[in-house]
Order: C-alpha cells, then sequence, then structure tokens
C-alpha cells in the first residue's frame, strides 16, 4: 500500500482510512491490505485452474469501479506490485521474475477492467478530459459528498439563487415557506445531484 500511495499519492483519497492517525499501523490500513494479499493468494493458488476464480476477479473489479477505480489505476498497482517484490526479495529478485509477475499481474488486471468501463465510452466522446483531470473531479465530488448529498444539494441550490435570484422563478416551489429546509427544495436538489453524481460516474476511464 505504501508503494501505491508513494507513486500516487492522490489514489489516498480513495479510501476510507485518508484520515487515519499513523496511517501504516492503522488497524483499517491493515484490514485492507489482508484482503488485497488474500485475493493474490487465492489466484496464485489457482494458478493452474484460473477459470475458478474468474468470476471473484470480474466481481471485485466491478467493486472498484464504484470505488471511483480508473483504468489507469491498474498499471499503478502493477507498478507498486513489482517494487513490492523487489524489496521483498531483495537480491533473489531477477528479470525472469519481474517479467513472470508482469504477464500474471496484467492477465489479473485484465480479468478485472473486463467491459466494466464500456458503458462510459459514449459519454467520454462528448466529456474529453486527461485522466489526471477525470480523477481530479472524482475525488473532489467523493469528498464533497461526505458533507451528505442533502447538504450538497442545498448549497448548490443556494449557490444558484444567490448568483442569479431570478432563477428561483423558474421553480413551482418558489414560494415555498422556509424554502432551504423545504420538501419540494430538498427533492429537486437531489435529482440535481443524482445527475450530477450519473455523469461524474460516466467519466471513469
Amino acid at each position: 500500500m505504501k508503494e501505491i500511495f508513494t507513486l500516487e499519492p492522490k489514489t489516498l483519497l480513495l479510501y476510507s482510512f485518508r484520515n487515519e492517525q499513523d496511517l501504516y499501523e492503522s488497524q483499517a490500513l491493515k484490514k485492507h491490505y489482508n484482503k488485497l494479499l488474500g485475493a493474490v493468494d487465492k489466484v496464485i493458488a489457482n494458478i493452474d485452474n484460473l477459470k475458478s476464480v474468474e468470476h471473484t476477479l470480474r466481481a471485485l473489479g466491478e467493486m472498484h469501479v464504484k470505488y471511483g477505480v480508473i483504468k489507469s489505476h491498474y498499471s499503478l498497482v502493477g507498478r507498486a506490485l513489482l517494487n513490492t517484490m523487489e524489496i521483498g526479495l531483495a537480491d533473489n529478485y531477477n528479470d525472469l521474475i519481474k517479467e513472470a509477475w508482469t504477464r500474471f499481474y496484467g492477465q489479473i488486471s485484465q480479468v478485472m477492467i473486463s467491459d466494466h468501463y464500456s458503458e462510459f465510452m459514449n459519454i467520454e466522446k462528448q466529456i474529453q478530459l486527461s485522466d489526471d483531470k477525470k480523477f481530479c473531479v472524482f475525488i473532489s465530488w467523493q469528498l464533497a459528498k461526505d458533507f451528505g448529498v442533502t447538504k450538497v444539494g442545498k448549497i448548490l441550490m443556494r449557490n444558484i439563487f444567490s448568483i442569479e435570484p431570478k432563477t428561483l422563478q423558474l421553480y413551482s416551489f418558489r414560494n415555498a415557506k422556509d424554502l432551504y429546509e423545504s420538501k419540494e427544495l430538498k427533492q429537486h436538489s437531489l435529482k440535481l445531484v443524482g445527475a450530477l453524481n450519473a455523469v461524474i460516474d460516466s467519466m471513469k476511464d
């Protein structure tokens, strides 16, 4: 995990334990990397019958899409894995081992990626962002949502009406008492935030 965060510090923001004190000694991180190592161990144990773990790998890949993992993160983890093997094996690490692990991990990642990102291809033709900017949008949106979807929606609507007060007249709830606590504004803001969330999800690459 340390290698991953060293290669790309921003990936730490994907994890719920991102604010842990003494991160690398935290129980939350240990729990996560034990799961990661357990998954790798399971695949290696079934190396002569990888078909038996295909479903697990595909499901794991689908789950990581929901966490905000993008395709380029797989190559990042691959680099971190090779660095970890080199550090762990020390003088026993050689080009043959590097090549074997490169091919092994490459095939695992292809199964995990599968077709999980294909549904996002059309929208990518209309929204052109680099991987870096997509990741920045996604992570900042996740952090914003940490405040709570309802609160984000309320702040968004308040800002719209503050910037251009006349837009309030476009809405059926314009005369609602206690506007920002009204059920109507809340319903609308949740739809708006939901739509924005769907677009951001669609930018995953």
